[in-house]
C-alpha cells in the first residue's frame, strides 16, 4: 500500500504533495484483521492528475465502466447536482448498476441505460448547481452557502414583504449597509425599519 500511495503521488503534475492519505483501523469483530485504506480527497488532484491517468489506461474488465461512472458521479458532485432531486435520481440509478450490479445473475432492479445517458448528458450540458458570490459558494437549489448547516438566510423586505435582497449572513448585511452587526441585529430581533434608497424597509430572517 506504501508503494500505491508514493506511485500515485509520483504522478506528473502532483509536485510529490502529500495528497494519498493512509489510515490504518480494525474492523468490528474480534477476528478481522487491521485494514489498510488509501484515501485521496483534494478534487484539484482527482481532476487533473487522477483521472486523466486512469483515463489513459487500457482496460481489460468490467471495471472500465464503473470507472467511468465514478468519474460521472465526481462531475455532478462538481457541479452540485446532488444537492438537486433530479440530480439525485439520476445518481442512484448510476450507482444501482454498478459493480456486482452489472451482472446478470444480479436481483437488482433493471436500469434504463439509454434513459440514463440521456438524463447524464441533460444535467451536465446544463448550468452549475452552483454559483459565486464574490468569494462565497453557494447552492442555488437551495439557497445556501456550501459547508454551512442550520443556515440562517438574511432578507431586505418591504412593508409587503416583498423580497429586495437576499444575504447569507447579517455580517454580508452590516458590510452592504455599512454598519456594525450590532446594529444590523438589533433591527432584526425588534423588527425596526432601516432606510435603502430612500424608504423604510425590514430585515428578516429566514431559515433555510
Amino acid at each position: 500500500m506504501d508503494a500505491i500511495k508514493n506511485f500515485l503521488e509520483d504522478l506528473p503534475y502532483t509536485n510529490g504533495s502529500d495528497v494519498v492519505k493512509k489510515y490504518i483501523y480494525k474492523p468490528k469483530g474480534l477476528n478481522h484483521q487491521p485494514v489498510i485504506q488509501l484515501a485521496i480527497s483534494q478534487t484539484d488532484y482527482i481532476k487533473n492528475v487522477l483521472i486523466p491517468f486512469f483515463s489513459s489506461l487500457e482496460w481489460h474488465s468490467k471495471k472500465e465502466l464503473d470507472f467511468y461512472d465514478w468519474v460521472t458521479i465526481f462531475n455532478f458532485k462538481e457541479r452540485g447536482h446532488h444537492y438537486q432531486e433530479e440530480g439525485l435520481r439520476v445518481l442512484n440509478a448510476i450507482v444501482n448498476q454498478m459493480n456486482n450490479y452489472r451482472l446478470s445473475t444480479s436481483q437488482k432492479i433493471r436500469i434504463d441505460t439509454d434513459q440514463l445517458v440521456k438524463d447524464i448528458a441533460r444535467l451536465l450540458d446544463g448550468p452549475s448547481n452552483y454559483e459565486y458570490i464574490g468569494d462565497r459558494k453557494i447552492i442555488k437549489s437551495l439557497n445556501k452557502l456550501v459547508g454551512v448547516k442550520n443556515q440562517e438566510i438574511i432578507q431586505l423586505e418591504e412593508e409587503n414583504g416583498n423580497v429586495i435582497k437576499t444575504f447569507y449572513s447579517i455580517v454580508d448585511c452590516a458590510k452592504f449597509f455599512k454598519v456594525s452587526r450590532t446594529l444590523i441585529y438589533n433591527r432584526l430581533s425588534g423588527n425596526k425599519s432601516i432606510i435603502f434608497e430612500g424608504k423604510h424597509v425590514f430585515i428578516k430572517k429566514n431559515k433555510n
